[in-house]
């Protein structure tokens, strides 16, 4: 499956979710009262730490100077 997967979108299912997951905390981090540890377990990230450096790698600023800078 695995492969299947990675042949149709040309990424693993890991990579795959981990960019999902990344997704939806832009829209979890509009809202001003949540936490980012918070927005990472809505988010399906367990450590709050590891959230917060991959959508530092994937968008090029912590969750929290993303929310700053779309408030």
């Amino acid at each position: 499956m695995s492969e299947l997967f990675h042949r149709h979108t040309g990424r693993s299912i890991k990579a795959y979710m981990v960019e999902y997951r990344l997704q939806r905390s832009l829209l979890a981090l509009q809202f001003p009262d949540y936490s980012i540890k918070r927005v990472a377990l809505e988010c399906g990230f367990s450590d709050a730490l590891y959230f917060s450096r991959a959508f530092k790698q994937r968008f090029g600023m912590s969750p929290e100077a993303y929310r700053k800078n779309k408030m």
